[in-house]
């Protein structure tokens, strides 16, 4: 017979899940700071439950423009290896 089976959650999971202090994220129609299960931003009263951002919209905003760059220095090595 085999013993009881471990439940308890790995290393990873306490990572990825544990309560390292406040849950925090943003609000994505002002952008300001808000608790992570908010109903709505107390900065400009947007209803969000649910939808907060998990980083900073600045942080978003870099990452978008990163995305945009990529793309089209891709397109233009593209056009130039294969010579359209």
């Amino acid at each position: 017979m085999r013993g009881p089976r471990n439940e308890d959650p790995s290393t990873e999971d306490i990572a990825r899940f544990g309560d390292d202090g406040p849950q925090v994220g943003w609000c994505p129609a002002c952008g300001e700071e808000v608790w992570d299960e908010a109903e709505s931003c107390p900065a400009c009263g947007e209803w969000i439950a649910g939808k907060i951002l998990r980083r900073p919209p600045a942080a978003q905003a870099f990452q978008r423009r990163l995305m945009i760059i990529i793309t089209v220095v891709t397109l233009i090595v593209f056009i130039y290896v294969f010579g359209m």
